[in-house]
């Protein structure tokens, strides 16, 4: 139960030549890697598709800042990554509109899913149009269903056993853990 199941996990489109594909490990779009100042021929390389991914996320975290608990704020994040910031901020006009809270992503995914609906891609508060949204507010939940399940295998693997301790990352001759939460991966 604690161990990942493959076939769970999205497909990695490696070698597709549709420009609109996300590519690699980390599933970025060629538009995205623009913006990023990275090549789609560098995003093959899975170093620089990761690092590309991180630095993505951390863009993204300072986007949604106005977001102070950083736990709502990551569910933006990860909504961002998937569907785009503007989709989202647009969403989030609407959450506003209809008088939800759109700091809170239970107001907001449902607009992200209202985000296919004419009725609201044409909103006049809606800047950025249609969105296919199921597949947004799904991403966001397995992703945050998986980390809660990779946290609760973190606690019943050391539960009975003695975790070791890092032999890197020394400070103060201390050793300290190079497992990051979200919240701290993301750079809040």
């Amino acid at each position: 139960p604690c161990v990942g199941n493959m076939n769970s996990l999205p497909p990695i489109t490696i070698g597709i030549d549709r420009p609109s594909a996300a590519i690699m490990l980390m599933q970025i779009m060629p538009a995205t890697a623009q913006e990023m100042g990275v090549s789609v021929q560098q995003l093959y390389e899975p170093a620089v598709n990761i690092h590309t991914a991180a630095r993505y996320l951390k863009q993204l975290n300072r986007t949604f800042s106005d977001i102070k608990d950083k736990r709502e704020r990551i569910k933006f994040v990860l909504a961002a990554y998937n569907g785009g910031a503007l989709h989202i901020k647009d969403a989030m006009a609407l959450a506003r509109k209809y008088g939800g809270n759109a700091h809170q992503w239970a107001d907001v995914s449902g607009y992200v899913l209202k985000l296919s609906e004419p009725e609201y891609y044409r909103d006049p508060v809606v800047s950025n149009g249609y969105m296919r949204g199921s597949e947004t507010e799904a991403y966001v939940r397995q992703i945050l269903d998986r980390w809660f399940q990779y946290q609760g295998c973190a606690r019943a693997y050391s539960k009975g056993s003695t975790p070791k301790p890092a032999k890197r990352n020394m400070k103060d001759g201390k050793h300290q853990s190079n497992v990051k939460s979200a919240e701290e991966f993301v750079g809040s």
